[in-house]
């Protein structure tokens, strides 16, 4: 369980896996030993992105789940980032 305190701070900060604007991307180089997604992309970035960035200054920030990649050769896995029981 999470402490109250902790919690609180987590739901104020600007997580990328939990941004709408994001997409994991499934190939094989981007996924951890769990077959879990390590990369997003972002249109609004350059940039690949780790799944455990923080932005606060992002201005684009939407809460919501990030999208699947749309690549038809990626497998269609559903990762629930929100979760912060899990993955914090």
């Amino acid at each position: 369980m999470i402490e109250p305190e902790l919690q609180e701070r987590i739901k104020h900060n600007h997580f990328c896996v939990r941004c709408g604007h994001a997409t994991w991307q499934w190939k094989i180089e981007h996924l951890d030993m769990m077959g879990r997604p390590i990369c997003l992309t972002c249109p609004h970035e350059k940039f690949w992105i780790l799944r455990g960035n923080v932005n606060n200054n992002c201005e684009f920030y939407q809460l919501g789940t990030p999208l699947q990649s749309t690549d038809p050769n990626d497998p269609t896995h559903v990762v629930d980032y929100n979760d912060t029981e899990t993955y914090r």
